[in-house]
């Protein structure tokens, strides 16, 4: 082969480089409520980091942090936003089936709720994409506890405060309605400016949360009662998924299910410190008596009944309900 035919036949393979080398890569718009320095969203962008040096930089996230969950919704439904990360208060927008995992007192240990999500995350996966959104994986927020300016153990005790309830949470307006008490709805961002002015007085959330959203700052007490596991995942619009290349979507699925598996473990660890630290700061841990915790738990299940036929079918809480006694009868 002689000079000219040589530079002919390389030609070809030079411009197929070049032009990959300079092929725009695939960008998935990712909205969620987490913020850049949050524990979410430090996972996030280590998932982000490694999917980039997977696919050599042709799939590249572009998260959108401290995003309301409303705004995260309808973002998603205009196409605006690929994917989303979102508590089942979010979730529950698009899939409102997903609104059992949150029911109070449904898991009294992480252990039962790993133990459904071992057995039912192919239903809600199969769900999901029914609903047109592809699963990407599940995230904790921790156990959900009551923060208050007065000491709280009964359901009389909270009938006397003033409860925020997050706009689009129907279980938590559920909850204090049903000790008693018309909840004040806020969306998450206006919290701790209303407990500030007295506008409200008792807060749910994890310990984690109370402590990111400085509502330490204005409550004393913590109910010692686990109300539920706060549960999050993240979702991808099913058309959007289904446009990447097989290699892409097969990388996306590996990648994210491995950080939110990582995920789930730093926010328990996460919780458990942020406890540690708001006693430090003062914060007193209320006992809840045996009888009152019955009270309790009697209300919570007539809540668990409540939703049936309105966000989800009996059939998919009494299997959640069937799965959680066969762990505690394994186990116990």
């Amino acid at each position: 082969m002689n000079r000219w035919q040589s530079i002919f036949v390389m030609l070809p393979m030079m411009w197929a480089t070049a032009t990959a080398q300079t092929l725009d890569p695939e960008i998935i718009k990712w909205g969620t409520l987490a913020t850049e320095a949050s524990d979410w969203g430090q996972v996030l962008k280590q998932m982000n980091a490694e999917l980039v040096k997977q696919s050599g930089g042709t799939l590249v996230i572009r998260f959108y942090f401290g995003r309301d969950e409303q705004d995260l919704v309808s973002l998603l439904n205009n196409k605006q936003s690929d994917a989303v990360s979102m508590t089942t208060v979010g979730l529950g927008q698009v899939l409102p089936e997903i609104a059992v995992l949150q029911m109070p007192m449904l898991f009294s240990e992480y252990e039962e709720w790993d133990y459904v999500k071992e057995n039912l995350t192919a239903e809600f996966v199969k769900r999901f994409d029914k609903a047109g959104y592809t699963f990407l994986g599940w995230a904790d927020l921790g156990f959900i506890y009551l923060f208050s300016k007065e000491r709280i153990r009964t359901q009389s005790d909270l009938q006397k405060t003033k409860v925020w309830a997050w706009t689009l949470d129907p279980l938590a307006k559920a909850i204090a309605l049903a000790a008693g008490r018309e909840p004040v709805l806020l969306p998450i961002e206006s919290v701790l400016s209303a407990l500030i002015n007295g506008d409200v007085q008792t807060v749910y959330g994890p310990p984690l949360g109370c402590l990111v959203y400085q509502w330490h700052t204005q409550v004393k007490y913590m109910t010692d009662l686990r109300l539920n596991v706060g549960i999050g995942a993240a979702i991808m619009d099913k058309g959007r998924f289904e446009r990447l290349s097989k290699e892409h979507q097969d990388l996306l699925l590996k990648i994210a299910k491995k950080y939110h598996e990582q995920l789930v473990d730093r926010i328990r660890q996460s919780n458990e410190e942020s406890l540690r630290v708001l006693k430090q700061r003062g914060l007193q841990v209320t006992s809840v008596p045996h009888m009152e915790e019955r009270k309790w738990r009697q209300v919570f299940v007539r809540i668990q009944n409540q939703f049936v036929g309105q966000l989800y079918e009996k059939d998919l809480l009494d299997q959640i309900r069937n799965l959680v006694k066969q762990y505690r009868s394994k186990n116990n």
